[in-house]
């Protein structure tokens, strides 16, 4: 009894990390963005309720992207960072998948000059 009470023990805790991972990137925390742009959505996988990505009903979305420079891409959105039906969604592209630009720190003149003491 002991067993099934600690296994679903874990699988609640592993619900609840994932579902906070997604929703608020505290365990990744924020990128650095290469590039800004805008993303219309073409098509879209439901995950959830209950699965790898947490609690609760997200969608996995590939998008048209149109880049600031006028190039367009198709890139694949992890879920829960757009949703179907979406257009002319402001976007980043990073070293990482690319997402709303909510969460990204711009860096798009260069990144930010080290200062070294002693020097």
């Amino acid at each position: 009894m002991r067993a099934l009470a600690f296994g679903l023990a874990a699988v609640l805790a592993f619900l609840a990390l994932a579902t906070t991972i997604r929703t608020t990137d505290v365990l990744v925390g924020s990128v650095d963005a290469e590039q800004v742009g805008t993303a219309t959505v073409s098509s879209c996988t439901e995950q959830g309720p209950v699965g790898r990505w947490g609690v609760g009903t997200s969608y996995g979305c590939s998008a048209d992207v149109r880049w600031e420079d006028g190039r367009t891409e198709r890139l694949s959105f992890p879920p829960g960072q757009l949703e179907p039906g979406e257009r002319d969604v402001a976007v980043f592209r990073s070293n990482r998948d690319p997402g709303l630009n909510d969460s990204g720190r711009w860096f798009l003149a260069g990144r930010s000059p080290r200062w070294r003491w002693g020097c």
